[in-house]
């Protein structure tokens, strides 16, 4: 199975700070693969995550991406792969409060093409289905209980179908039958691309091919 994107020696050292967030990070991302890494707070898991969407840069280490070095790449290079590439589910979900649920499944998709809106609309429709938001379209966010946000906002990636998904905490603050639903839509991501979740919640082992530990910002793999 081809590699995704490949980590050697991956560190981060934040200007003023003595000690590493990150320390020789070693990560293999496979096509097709799901994968979970698990970690207490502070370890450095959202640097982690910042740095595999490319919002932000490593130290030192080597980064590839579909065998592309990210190191020479220039800011619009990374730019076009992380809008287009990489999709992000954030654990604070992001979405606009003027806007309604379909507008904010639909806009980033309809900014970058809106010659394509018909087609974009049916898209959005079948998404909403899947997440069982039927009927919550015209709704605005603010209308809207915590699991239905993160639905929404998991909807809203789907849409981009990214090469490389990463999810952080993205069952943190739902109920049960929202959690149900999301580890369903998790599982078959693997159809379409690669997917990375960063979760306290261990259920997630069972549905990923490979889980991790990151633990003082040094990474490792478990059963």
């Amino acid at each position: 199975m081809s590699v995704l994107m490949c980590c050697e020696n991956v560190s981060k050292t934040y200007s003023g700070n003595l000690q590493p967030t990150l320390v020789n990070i070693n990560l293999t991302i496979k096509k097709n693969n799901l994968y979970f890494i698990k970690g207490p707070s502070g370890s450095g898991k959202s640097t982690l995550l910042n740095i595999l969407s490319l919002i932000d840069a490593h130290s030192s280490g080597i980064m590839k991406f579909n065998n592309f070095d990210i190191s020479s790449m220039n800011a619009k290079e990374k730019n076009q792969i992380h809008l287009n590439d990489i999709g992000m589910i954030f654990q604070k979900y992001n979405l606009l409060s003027p806007l309604n649920v379909i507008e904010n499944i639909m806009m980033s998709r309809l900014y970058a093409d809106f010659s394509k809106k018909d087609c974009i609309i049916s898209k959005a429709k079948q998404v909403i289905k899947l997440l069982h938001l039927d009927g919550l379209e015209e709704r605005k966010i603010n209308q809207l209980s915590g699991g239905q946000q993160q639905r929404v906002a998991i909807a809203r990636v789907l849409m981009q179908e990214p090469e490389l998904l990463l999810a952080d905490e993205p069952t943190a603050n739902v109920d049960k039958e929202t959690e149900a639903i999301i580890m369903d839509i998790f599982s078959q991501y693997r159809e379409k691309g690669a997917l990375i979740i960063v979760s306290h919640n261990d259920s997630y082992a069972d549905i990923v091919d490979a889980s991790y530990e990151l633990n003082k910002g040094r990474i490792s793999s478990y059963e």
